[in-house]
């Protein structure tokens, strides 16, 4: 027979963890989110829109919703935890404003990321934007575009970026099919407006951008393919304007995925703009 030695102490430590109260360090604690990342905010005419992703650390707990406020908390308006948008409407042009944001979980509210912005009058088009050739807002992409297909990349054009723009980074991938990463372009020179269509891979990029693997571990571009029966796929481009000149310790052979892109360009996002193409099998 074994005979085993226990100090009470470490018995009631390890019961009272077990039952959810911490009291040692040994027993671990869930906690609040950190901040949201890519906070960021576009102005429009007696309007602010908001965008935000996840934070990288839930503390522990799944992100039940968002909390958005414009006024210091006094009011705040309630997001889903699929909800990473919202627009305040009805501003005064010329008046600046503080916006924040806070990711929360079952244990709270988590740190909060904050922003100013000042509406002011102008057209949807002095807002930054990016357009494409090959499809319009929520179009169905066409096949010669997908990876089973002629995998031609897709040609971009975008218009009216802030003006402290040092470089832009253009990033594709697919919510529905779990955030799979079809195409990161980084270190896109500050003076470039366009991407031509069957760029990737060739000298047609962008001088000095370094084009990364895709999900289907290809170098460059990798165009939808979804799986047959599992509806419609939105393919999110988003054109990142960044307070950076480049991104270092990446190269062309490198894969990152949609979390790790995400904490490449945290804290280096000026604006974004964003354009949805759809496809279907």
């Amino acid at each position: 027979m074994i005979t085993r030695k226990f100090n009470l102490r470490n018995v009631i430590a390890i019961a009272i963890c077990l039952a959810g109260t911490v009291v040692f360090t040994g027993c671990e604690k869930n906690d609040t989110p950190t901040a949201v990342t890519n906070f960021t905010v576009t102005t429009g005419d007696k309007q602010i829109s908001l965008a935000w992703d996840a934070p990288s650390n839930n503390g522990g707990s799944e992100i039940t919703g968002y909390e958005v406020t414009m006024d210091n908390w006094a009011t705040k308006v309630t997001k889903t935890s699929s909800e990473k948008s919202h627009t305040y409407t009805g501003l005064t042009n010329g008046t600046q404003y503080t916006f924040k944001v806070r990711a929360v979980n079952a244990n709270g509210a988590g740190a909060e990321s904050s922003k100013t912005a000042t509406p002011s009058d102008g057209t949807i088009n002095e807002t930054f934007s990016i357009t494409s050739s090959a499809f319009k807002n929520n179009d169905r992409l066409a096949d010669k575009y997908c990876n089973f297909s002629s995998n031609i990349s897709l040609p971009f054009e975008w218009q009216h970026a802030p003006e402290d723009v040092k470089s832009y980074a253009l990033v594709i991938h697919d919510p529905q099919g779990g955030n799979w990463i079809h195409w990161a372009v980084f270190n896109i020179p500050k003076n470039c407006t366009s991407i031509a269509e069957g760029a990737s891979g060739t000298n047609k990029m962008p001088a000095g951008c370094i084009e990364l693997k895709n999900e289907f571990s290809t170098n460059g571009y990798g165009g939808p393919q979804p799986p047959p029966g599992t509806g419609t796929h939105n393919y999110i481009v988003r054109l990142y304007a960044l307070n950076v000149t480049s991104i270092d310790g990446i190269s062309k052979n490198d894969f990152k995925n949609y979390s790790s892109i995400n904490g490449l360009l945290a804290n280096k996002i000026i604006e974004q703009a964003e354009i949805i193409g759809t496809y279907s099998r």
